[in-house]
């Protein structure tokens, strides 16, 4: 099943009552949680920001003594190729976590945007957990679906 962002982008009434519905696709994002003991759990992201980190309040909670309470954010944005994930450090415009936050191996210390396969590291010495970002692309990027009503149904 696909998600709709922005869901109807544009919808014209067309004379003899033709209605025109464009609705454009987006891209499936999930997460591949790779956890101490060496499990792999997937997370679905349909959230517009996710915080990840040890406290329980956390969208995404990882118990490692190692990362810190709100240890980084994933945040969806609008770009011109359509939606897409970025990284931050800590939470956005306040903290960054204490052991930083790790894209492909490098700390990174502003917003990185996600493409399929990045990994994510809490710590510079510990590989695990971590995760790596998937991106499923859509079949069709857009759809439209088309209502035709008779003069006498509208």
């Amino acid at each position: 099943m696909k998600r709709f962002i922005g869901e109807v982008l544009q919808v014209q009434l067309l004379i003899g009552y033709h209605l025109q519905v464009n609705l454009k696709m987006t891209n499936d994002f999930y997460l591949l949680l790779t956890e101490l003991n060496g499990s792999i759990k997937t997370i679905k992201l349909n959230l517009q920001k996710y915080i990840v980190g040890r406290n329980s309040s956390c969208d995404i909670c990882i118990h490692a003594n190692f990362i810190s309470r709100f240890h980084c954010t994933l945040i969806l944005q609008e770009n011109a190729e359509g939606y897409c994930y970025t990284l931050w450090d800590g939470i956005p415009l306040r903290n960054a976590s204490t052991g930083g936050t790790f894209l492909n191996g490098k700390k990174i210390d502003k917003p990185n945007q996600l493409k399929t396969g990045d990994i994510i590291n809490f710590s510079k010495i510990n590989d695990v957990p971590c995760l790596q970002f998937v991106v499923e692309e859509p079949i069709n990027h857009e759809e439209t679906l088309e209502v035709k009503f008779n003069e006498t149904e509208a």
